[in-house]
């Protein structure tokens, strides 16, 4: 998906966001020291009012496949600075 209508300073707030998404669910929900464990948060849709983001994360091994899925709305105005 394009992210055209984000300006500079927005794009780098909401990778810096998206970042610490992943990095807070990694820890959260205990996937850190699980082999296969993984945390991905990409921009699923934005307007001017917020950006929603697909956050799935779980384990996947050869021997496990647990996977979930969320959607999860920033505030443009209050986390990007719009």
């Amino acid at each position: 998906m394009g992210l055209k209508g984000l300006n500079n300073t927005e794009l780098v707030r909401l990778s810096d966001t998206l970042a610490a998404l992943e990095r807070d669910t990694i820890f959260e929900m205990g996937l850190r020291s699980i082999s296969g464990g993984f945390a991905t948060a990409t921009v699923a849709s934005f307007d001017n009012r917020k950006v929603n983001v697909s956050l799935r994360y779980g384990v996947q091994t050869d021997c496990e496949n647990n996977i979930y899925t969320e959607t999860v709305e920033i505030d443009r105005k209050k986390e990007l600075g719009m």
